[in-house]
């Protein structure tokens, strides 16, 4: 005992020294604060007086639910951005409660990672490492993002869905790549070139169609702007759904409409029965459309193939199955009068005059007729 009275800690009574410094500066931290509390006083009142109608609100949005995560390195990185947002990032939480989070948040081969820590205030850190070297490979990720890329089938006929999903995985691709400090504002013509040619053939020659005589390559930027207005185009022009028996028998139409007018007069009948133009959305039918008739034959038909509109009638159907008996009013072939030919059907006209022509010269030369 007398050894440990000598000794520095107990002699200099460095023990009670340092709960007198820990006493007083308590002390001036509570006066400090209790300055501060009456100097904010207004400011807490003015906070109290925020009407209660936003946590009101706040309460009725629907609780956000934690991400999921399997080991898939496509979703890695979408899922530690809002696992960091909302466990991580929450000043209110402990790391035991971190913790728990995560484990029920980890599933599969991630899940395994962790299986072994057990939930306490150390082991948060720990875990979140071990996924973020796991996972938190460059060299992996963007090599998953640019198999997404290279990964997209070819798009067989024209749809609007199948453009939709091409922008939306281009997109999510390529904003995953600048997240990994990938530079790829050089890609344009890579970008371009590759999926052009995944376009179907009607939607690739629009596109050659919109670039014209430019002799500068498209951007990726030109690229994706044409394919989300084709889209939208392509969307507002798809035909409704076929009406079932009954709805056709509940329709407005007019019964005792003339059988000589249904020529081409279903092509444009809204749900109600009301006539809108599929060109240019006014109240008439096709036939009689002023920017219809205004374009050539041929500007014609390509209208009603981009239309997807029935050559014979106009209607909403292919050609093959029109239930009209009506035809052509000038050649009375199965296609519809203003989409008829005259240039064509005069040479063929004329061919066929020089033909009858000849044959009969022909003839008249090898039986001449015999005078009475």
């Amino acid at each position: 005992m007398e050894e440990l009275q000598e000794e520095s800690y107990i002699k200099h009574r460095t023990y009670e020294r340092c709960q007198e410094f820990y006493i007083q500066a308590r002390a001036v931290l509570l006066e400090q604060q209790e300055s501060a509390d009456v100097s904010n006083l207004g400011s807490r009142r003015s906070e109290s007086a925020i009407p209660e109608a936003r946590h009101t609100f706040r309460g009725c949005l629907p609780k956000i639910s934690l991400p999921s995560f399997a080991g898939d390195y496509h979703s890695w990185r979408s899922f530690h951005d809002l696992f960091t947002s909302l466990v991580i990032g929450n000043g209110n939480l402990t790391n035991v409660e971190r913790m728990h989070y995560l484990k029920t948040c980890l599933t599969g081969d991630a899940a395994k990672l962790v299986t072994n820590l057990r939930v306490t205030d150390n082991t948060f850190s720990i875990a979140w490492k071990t996924l973020v070297t796991r996972y938190e490979n460059k060299r992996v990720l963007i090599s998953a993002q640019l198999d997404k890329l290279f990964g997209l089938k070819p798009i067989k006929s024209r749809s609007a869905k199948e453009l939709n999903t091409m922008i939306a995985t281009v997109s999510a691709a390529l904003g995953a790549l600048e997240a990994l400090d990938c530079n790829i504002s050089a890609w344009d013509p890579f970008l371009v070139y590759h999926l052009a040619h995944l376009l179907d053939e009607n939607t690739r020659e629009e596109w050659e169609v919109k670039l014209g005589p430019s002799m500068s390559y498209p951007t990726f930027k030109e690229f994706e702007d044409f394919l989300i207005g084709y889209t939208r185009a392509w969307e507002s022009l798809t035909p409704a759904p076929v009406k079932s028996n009954k709805e056709k028998n509940r329709s407005s139409w007019p019964q005792n409409k003339p059988e000589a007018k249904s020529h081409g007069l279903v092509a444009s009948a809204s749900s109600k029965g009301e006539m809108k133009c599929r060109l240019c959305k006014s109240t008439h039918y096709l036939s009689n459309c002023h920017k219809y008739l205004s374009l050539p034959v041929e500007r014609r038909r390509r209208t009603i193939f981009k239309l997807n509109l029935c050559y014979n009638c106009l209607g909403s159907h292919r050609a093959d199955a029109c239930p009209s008996s009506h035809t052509c009013k000038k050649c009375h072939k199965k296609h519809h009068t203003t989409i008829h030919d005259d240039y064509k059907f005069s040479e063929k006209s004329a061919a066929k005059t020089v033909s009858d022509s000849s044959n009969d010269t022909k003839s008249s030369l090898a039986s001449p007729s015999i005078s009475k």
